[in-house]
């Protein structure tokens, strides 16, 4: 590709273990409507022939690289990210797949909205035969406030990876994704934006096919023990995003989950936006949330000891029951 060459979007794709895929993924790219484009792509040391058949795709738009060692999916996304020029940057995973009119319709929009900087659309789930799979509905599509979008948020991720649009310019300021991050690192890339003050949009129709297989070398592989571990921990780094809302911002989303019930006292004793969170997570019933919220308010007992009361940051840990005892 010509180091001239100046399109208007880049299209990143990390690649790893999807011989099966990996052309499909690269041909519904090199086929959309809206040829103003390039192809970055980060094979991240795949064992089967990821990288030779993504090398053997022949188009001047794609370049291939490959990662010396396996570095995971978010350091071989951010290589792909930080070589693109382009003024939007999209995200596909080596196994996913776009309708030809994806990124046309989605150019079109950002142009029109610059107030917006990022733009998702709606999906399809396939699986690894190509084969819808309607019964498996992984995200909620429908458009909300920025305030809803948190709330919605909190409980889990809702955006398909594959079916984003970013300007390149905010996802610099923002920046990219945690590397420590494998499972969980698109849905902290999202709340970062949202915690930051960013509005998001979806364009409703399904413009992307989204693989879930069984397969322990796809991303959006089935359950396993290893995955659920990993699950748990990453959805603690990623809650740490709501640290950044302001008290207001907090008392507008605890107002849409009926605000702080128990241990109201606390909050109202010390306005602290951890506190706040603490008992806004401890109503959610995931690990993930209660190890978050045992470790806000731990750390707000350290820091107002005179604020928060003994028994009442006991009975607070205690009725967490973190480690699941039973009596």
């Amino acid at each position: 590709m010509s180091k001239n060459f100046k399109p208007k979007v880049s299209v990143a794709v990390a690649a790893y273990n999807h011989q099966m895929w990996i052309k499909d993924c690269l041909h519904s790219i090199l086929r959309q409507t809206f040829e103003d484009l390039e192809v970055i792509v980060i094979d991240d040391d795949s064992s089967d022939a990821t990288f030779e058949i993504a090398c053997s795709v022949n188009d001047p738009r794609i370049t291939v690289q490959k990662n010396e060692g396996n570095q995971g999916v978010s350091v071989a996304a951010n290589a792909a990210i930080k070589a693109a020029s382009g003024e939007y940057v999209a995200l596909i995973g080596s196994d996913d797949k776009w309708h030809p009119d994806k990124i046309a319709l989605q150019v079109d929009w950002l142009d029109r909205h610059r107030e917006f900087d990022v733009c998702f659309t709606g999906s399809e789930t396939i699986d690894e035969s190509d084969l819808l799979s309607p019964q498996q509905v992984v995200f909620d599509t429908k458009n909300r406030s920025r305030l809803l979008w948190l709330a919605r948020m909190l409980v889990g991720n809702c955006h398909c990876a594959p079916s984003v649009l970013i300007r390149r310019s905010a996802l610099a300021k923002i920046g990219y994704f945690a590397p420590s991050l494998h499972q969980l690192q698109d849905y902290d890339l999202w709340l970062r934006f949202l915690c930051s003050g960013h509005q998001l949009h979806v364009l409703e129709e399904p413009l992307v096919q989204y693989r879930v297989c069984g397969t322990r070398d796809s991303i959006s592989n089935s359950a396993s023990p290893e995955k659920t571990i990993r699950d748990v921990w990453e959805g603690v780094q990623v809650l740490e995003n709501y640290r950044r809302l302001s008290l207001g911002e907090l008392r507008d989303l605890s107002g849409l989950w009926g605000g702080w019930l128990e241990h109201e006292s606390m909050f109202l004793k010390t306005r602290s936006v951890d506190v706040g969170l603490a008992l806004l997570c401890s109503r959610i019933a995931s690990l993930s949330h209660h190890h978050f919220a045992a470790d806000l308010l731990t750390r707000a007992r350290n820091a107002l000891p005179e604020s928060i009361g003994n028994r009442e940051f006991l009975a607070f840990i205690g009725g967490l029951n973190l480690f699941r005892v039973r009596g």
